[in-house]
């Protein structure tokens, strides 16, 4: 009987998507009592949503398209959509760009104070840790203003029958001077955000003996394998004594919010807004029991304002914050699409195909100003059910730009234990973490992160001197049939180590990296730590500051072959790490130092490379086609065009990836030395 639903429910699906037998209207303003007639508006999409459940009590699974008028919609609750709301297109009126808003303005009247300090008088019960003043985020009141400050040492001890583990953080003092005077109650409300290796922890303080310079917090036990450690970044926030800079906040326990406006920001007519919703859309089939959500689609519509609240125990560290949801979440559905759409001013990441979802679409969509990540796909977890596993997700032609507020160590688009899928001609930029992390398993037992495809990005401007040990692409565990091709990656600054353009990490196996453009990056273009039979070529890497191409582990296996690939250098190192074994192919490439001597070592001992100029246009001014192909041909080189890297479609959406600011990469100050 199951089985004829199923098959009954799809045959429906099958022959509904493609027409729209109802029409439903909603409008911005509209009274209460309408009937969803362009006449008669209804005043939210929910309320859309339910009349057209209402209608299929008698007329099964007719499609609906639903029109939504300009305007701002706030909701208190995510829209939720379950098994019985697909076939519908949800879809802005034409010429207008209606918002679904997940956050409430503040109205009340704003006082100013000393230094510039405008305060104003919330109800007590509001909480928030994030702002945005006209459409900008704000800071939440931290200290340092930039980067951070250095661990000196840490030490652990076990507390609570050995549940839980307690940290004393030994600090210079002069670093946490503005903590003094605070009384016990303030100082238990001040967030610790530390920044270790590829990794975050965000913890509250239990107390603080800032003229000794001794802050305790207590969580889980640190993990072995990244400790907070002596030059560990950490900065401080939520306290009022650092509200010291313009764009800065502070919500006092009693309600009371402090604000000190940027430049060109009035307080007569500046608009503010904080989160009500953690969520904006949750999507929630049931994929186990083959109840999807099938055929939903947004068209046109931004969803803004959602925020995160730190639990009393805090976040701990986890690569990719993986344990960090998302403002649009998405269970159990197939055919669910998101075209032309804005998803902005989050506290997590921004949209999640999570348990079970298939044939999803994220097209030309602006995902922006996030607290964590962009986009996820999949699970780290393999699911014993396969009805429940993630796969067949498009996400293509979208920016994805501005992360890691919360949690830096967020990525711009995450695949985990989920296979087939495209990422393709997107514009990433502007976080601190990896551009593209694909699987999830350390070594090679069993991934489902296979036949991934990802495909003529534009990912650049990473890292900002933050974190370590991150990649513009990043893969992790066996992924046979994956294809890394035609991607343009620039401007990766770690901290200590391993800002690299394309990185196999652990386990990676299976992949093809080809035709891809990496430029300006801190480490190498390539770095393998261990793998198993990738390969790497038709590939150019230019200008790593450390050196060209790593590799880590030599293991009893081919690692990889690395052939037909140009590299381009003006500093002093080309390969690092350990070469010389036959566990890599390496032969037929073009080496050029700009002129300058070119030491091969033990690393490309084929006699089939060349040192010669690949003559390029204007590298040192990314000009990277070729102004003579005859060096390329001589190795087999073939040339691709990099401009095919990026959004494409009408010009005003190219131009809006291309007008995006971009930070100024720098590296943070240098550890103090300690004082003896």
């Amino acid at each position: 009987m199951k089985t004829t639903a199923c098959l009954l429910f799809a045959l429906l699906t099958m022959s509904n998507i493609a027409h729209s037998d109802w029409k439903l209207y909603v409008a911005s303003g509209a009274v209460a009592g309408g009937d969803g007639s362009e006449g008669r508006p209804f005043r939210s999409l929910t309320e859309a949503r339910d009349e057209i459940r209402r209608r299929r009590l008698d007329h099964a699974y007719e499609a609906a398209r639903v029109i939504v008028g300009d305007g701002r919609y706030e909701i208190t609750q995510p829209l939720t959509f379950e098994f019985g709301d697909g076939n519908v297109i949800y879809e802005a009126a034409a010429g207008t760009s209606p918002v679904i808003s997940g956050g409430r303005r503040i109205t009340s009247q704003w006082t100013e104070g000393e230094g510039g300090i405008w305060t104003t008088q919330l109800p007590p019960e509001w909480r928030f840790e994030q702002m945005w003043v006209n459409e900008k985020r704000a800071v939440r009141a931290r200290e340092p203003d930039a980067f951070f400050h250095y661990i000196v040492s840490c030490q652990e001890q076990l507390i609570d029958d050995g549940k839980r583990a307690q940290q004393t953080i030994t600090v210079r003092p002069e670093d946490v001077a503005s903590l003094e005077g605070l009384s016990s109650e303030e100082i238990r409300q001040v967030q610790i955000l530390a920044f270790h290796k590829w990794d975050t922890t965000r913890r509250f303080l239990d107390r603080a003996d800032a003229k000794n310079g001794q802050l305790v917090i207590s969580g889980q036990k640190m993990k072995s394998w990244n400790p907070l450690t002596r030059h560990t970044g950490y900065l401080l926030e939520n306290y009022a004594a650092a509200l010291d800079e313009p764009g800065e906040f502070y919500l006092a326990p009693g309600g009371q919010l402090s604000y000190l406006p940027r430049d060109g920001e009035s307080m007569d007519d500046a608009d503010f807004t904080i989160p009500v919703c953690e969520k904006l859309v949750v999507i929630r089939g049931d994929s186990a029991n083959d109840q999807l959500v099938d055929g939903l689609e947004f068209r046109g519509i931004a969803f803004r304002h959602c925020g995160m609240l730190t639990p009393r125990a805090g976040f701990d560290p986890s690569q990719a914050a993986s344990p960090i949801e998302a403002a649009v979440q998405i269970d159990g559905t197939k055919n669910v699409v998101f075209d032309h759409c804005e998803i902005g001013h989050t506290g997590g990441y921004g949209i999640w195909f999570r348990k079970g979802c298939s044939d999803g679409v994220l097209r030309h969509s602006f995902v922006h100003d996030l607290g964590a990540g962009g986009v996820r796909v999949g699970e780290t977890r393999i699911a014993s059910n396969e009805l429940e596993r993630t796969h067949n997700i498009a996400v293509d032609n979208n920016i994805v730009y501005d992360a890691g507020y919360l949690f830096p160590c967020a990525v711009g688009v995450w695949i985990g234990n989920s296979a087939d899928n495209q990422v393709t001609h997107n514009e990433i930029a502007n976080m601190y973490y990896t551009g593209i992390s694909v699987g999830w398993r350390w070594g090679y037992d069993r991934s489902l992160a296979k036949g991934n495809r990802i495909e003529n990005n534009h990912i650049h401007h990473l890292g900002k001197g933050w974190l370590s040990d991150m990649g513009g692409i990043y893969t992790l565990g066996p992924s046979p049939g994956t294809v890394l091709r035609g991607n343009r990656i620039h401007d990766i600054e770690s901290w200590g180590y391993g800002g690299w353009g394309l990185y196999n990490d652990e386990g990676s196996t299976g992949i093809l990296l080809e035709n891809n453009l990496v430029y300006r990056t801190k480490s190498g273009g390539y770095h393998q730590h261990y793998g198993r039979e990738n390969v790497i070529r038709n590939n150019v890497f230019a200008f790593g500051r450390e050196y060209q191409i790593r590799r880590s582990r030599v293991e009893k296996h081919l690692s990889f072959t690395y052939q037909q690939n140009i590299v381009l250098w003006d500093s002093e190192k080309l390969f690092h790490g350990n070469w010389g074994d036959d566990g890599v192919e390496i032969g037929g490439n073009v080496y050029w130092r700009m002129g300058k001597p070119v030491d091969l070592g033990n690393a490309d001992m084929s006699g089939r490379s060349l040192i010669a100029d690949p003559l390029f246009v204007d590298p040192l001014n990314d000009d990277f086609r070729f102004a003579d192909t005859s060096v390329a041909k001589k190795i087999g080189f073939q040339p691709f065009d990099v401009s095919k890297a990026g959004v494409y479609g009408d010009e005003a959406w190219k131009e809006r990836a291309k007008m995006l600011p971009m930070p100024t990469m720098r590296q943070a100050p240098e550890p103090p030395p300690l004082a003896f």
